[in-house]
């Protein structure tokens, strides 16, 4: 599944990126990204799951600007999945995730309560969070 503009070259300095960590540190290896960069980590991780995903603020589908391919994506991951989405941004409407996670139950949806897509006040929050379930995931 690609995203519909391709993004070839993103994906593949993520996919290089991944590989020369794996090299260097052998062990489980989990792609994290926020906004953009999460929602390229969803792309590859449907085309090449890795041992767990992160994605903080996904843009999946901004009102007026639906994208299924993202939604594709996200739906189709075959790792453990963590989504954490404030409940005001507004490039990734809640709902959409809502719906998404609730059919593919290796994603895990942390809704932040008064956040919007820049997280602000709520960053020290979704650090712990993703920090937590990352150390649950891979150890």
């Amino acid at each position: 599944m690609r995203p519909s503009s391709g993004y070839r070259v993103e994906l593949d300095a993520l996919r290089r990126a991944r590989d020369e960590l794996r090299a260097a540190h052998p062990g489980p290896v989990a792609l994290v990204g926020r906004s953009f960069g999460g929602r390229m980590c969803a792309f590859l991780a449907a085309q090449e799951p890795p041992d767990a995903l992160v994605v903080v603020g996904h843009p999946i589908s901004p009102p007026g600007r639906p994208r299924p391919r993202d939604e594709e994506a996200l739906a189709s991951v075959r790792c453990p999945t963590l989504v954490v989405q404030g409940d005001h941004d507004d490039l990734g409407p809640v709902a959409v995730l809502e719906r998404i996670s609730a059919g593919n139950p290796l994603i895990d949806l942390i809704v932040l309560s008064g956040a919007g897509h820049e997280l602000g006040r709520h960053e020290g929050e979704a650090a712990e969070h993703v920090a937590c379930w990352l150390d649950a995931r891979l150890r």
